[in-house]
């Protein structure tokens, strides 16, 4: 059984650069727009402002490195 940083290496880099671009790229324009000027943002519980700027992205990146890791996968099997 291979390890998990084994099953890692699989995906290929232009997967993990397409995911970290759009990370960055759907993220960053909701901080600089409606984190900066929605006046109702500072009430938010700080829970909520962390879940925005970290979890969307990691979200995102994981789809988009599991794409990557099937795709690679599908082709190393030969299918």
């Amino acid at each position: 059984m291979s390890s998990f940083r084994e099953r890692l290496r699989v995906i290929p880099r232009p997967a993990w650069i397409v995911g970290c671009l759009l990370s960055v790229g759907l993220v960053l324009p909701l901080v600089i727009g409606p984190l900066r000027f929605d006046h109702d943002v500072p009430s938010w519980p700080l829970v909520a402002k962390v879940g925005l700027i970290l979890v969307v992205p990691c979200v995102i990146l994981g789809y988009s490195l599991l794409a990557g890791f099937v795709y690679a996968d599908a082709k190393r099997r030969h299918m």
